[in-house]
């Protein structure tokens, strides 16, 4: 036997036992981590390609889920840095991780039963730096519903002694479903707390709807569920006739009517501007004193 033959046939046996083992990892599925104590059927993630260098974290196809409530997130691309400087390594994926749970827990309105017991996660993570998070790519599925945006931005302004966070997002999108903006920005400010409830204020909210624009301010005390929870905001909207035109070929007649009636018993506020006083209080939605029947719940 020639050296050239044996040297075949020992790499042919290579490839024979390489082969099936890359053919079990392709199929194989990523396996999805988990947040601090938070149990899979509560919250878990795929960080997709990550890449960390100092104090910022890239991330490209990073996708999260609330269990088995059917409400999930995607990201195409992902940029967080740390404008402190001390956050860093793998506590940036954490951070990451734990903007979506936050994300998803507010679109649910609430805390699934599976995560009702657990402490929100890396409180006093997020409080050791200054997080600066831009999202690209945005999907947000619940059951029936989808919502996209071209892009977002959570920049931290101050840690201590309440965390004061400036958003925005553009691009917003929800098919057959008018009432949600194309463009959002305003600062929230809370406590850190690991459990609910949450005390939030909510100031210089401004979003843009077909030619209305909408600005807000106000607070909510966020418990684990909606019901529970309370709030009061003052809204104004210019050009709302137009909107409830467009509405009233999709949304329920009744949230029409209320609205219409709504209209009429709102402050003005100026030309073609008029003024809403909003409360939340058992899971019911007031404006100016009316009831309204919006489909806030899941």
């Amino acid at each position: 036997m020639t050296s050239t033959t044996s040297q075949h046939r020992i790499a042919l046996f290579r490839s024979s036992l390489l082969l099936p083992l890359m053919g079990a990892l392709a199929v194989t599925p990523a396996l999805a981590d988990t947040l601090g104590d938070l149990p899979a059927s509560c919250f878990s993630y795929e960080p997709g390609q990550a890449h960390v260098s100092g104090n910022t974290l890239t991330e490209r196809d990073f996708s999260a889920k609330l269990g088995s409530t059917g409400y999930a997130l995607k990201v195409g691309n992902v940029t967080l840095k740390d404008a402190s400087g001390h956050v860093g390594g793998d506590d940036l994926g954490k951070i990451q991780a734990t903007a979506a749970y936050g994300v998803l827990v507010a679109h649910y309105h609430g805390l699934p039963a599976a995560c009702a017991h657990h402490s929100f996660p890396n409180v006093t993570l997020l409080v050791a730096g200054q997080p600066d998070l831009q999202w690209g790519q945005i999907r947000l599925d619940r059951p029936g519903h989808n919502l996209t945006a071209r892009s977002a931005h959570l920049e931290t302004l101050q840690t201590t002694p309440k965390m004061v966070v400036r958003f925005s997002a553009q691009g917003l999108h929800e098919p057959n479903h008018p009432l949600v903006p194309s463009q959002a920005s305003g600062v929230f400010t809370f406590t850190p707390n690991p459990n609910p409830p949450f005390d939030v204020s909510f100031d210089h909210v401004n979003a843009v709807m077909d030619g209305s624009r909408i600005t807000g301010s106000g607070h909510v005390l966020a418990a684990s569920n909606f019901p529970s929870s309370s709030g009061e905001m003052h809204v104004s909207i210019t050009n709302i006739g137009p909107l409830i035109d467009k509405a009233s070929h999709v949304v329920p007649a009744t949230t029409t009517g209320a609205l219409v009636i709504a209209r009429m018993m709102g402050k003005s506020e100026g030309p073609d501007q008029t003024g809403w006083d909003v409360t939340l209080h058992n899971g019911k939605v007031r404006i100016n004193s009316i009831k309204i029947p919006i489909a806030v719940g899941k």
